[in-house]
């Protein structure tokens, strides 16, 4: 018998939200294994709540518990049209980029030059996604000292 405590109807309704939320957001963060640490996934959301968007996943992520299922993007996931997918160490499994294809534009972030999710983004940057990350926090954390 599973002893774990039960998810109430309450778990249930936020869950359908989150899955809403991220097939409807006009702004996706979507990572794969290139940031595949849990301060990294929290640094990910962090910049995706500044900006308004929703965190997304490729399967890999997901398989490895990072992220839940309400955030896997792809054939066996969501299938998205935002606005503006940032991709930031996902390589571009077929099945990912099914779910990502209807985005308006697409920036990919990725080590690996010959990454399958190179061929079908607009703007590509060849790079570690944590540095960038990192990057990205520093200027919006400095940004916002400076409106206090």
């Amino acid at each position: 018998r599973d002893r774990s405590p039960s998810r109430g109807l309450g778990d249930v309704y936020k869950r359908q939200i989150q899955e809403e939320r991220l097939s409807d957001s006009d702004l996706i963060f979507a990572c794969g294994r290139g940031l595949n640490k849990k301060e990294e996934i929290a640094d990910l959301k962090k910049a995706a709540q500044f900006f308004g968007g929703q965190v997304g996943c490729s399967r890999p992520v997901f398989m490895d518990g990072l992220l839940g299922a309400e955030s896997l993007i792809g054939m066996s996931g969501h299938l998205c049209s935002p606005s503006c997918c940032l991709t930031i160490g996902v390589s571009g499994a077929a099945a990912f980029l099914a779910g990502i294809q209807k985005s308006r534009k697409i920036i990919a972030v990725n080590t690996d030059e010959k990454a399958p999710i190179f061929s079908c983004c607009d703007i590509g940057i060849i790079g570690d996604g944590r540095e960038i990350l990192d990057e990205l926090l520093k200027r919006l954390e400095d940004e916002n000292n400076e409106m206090e």
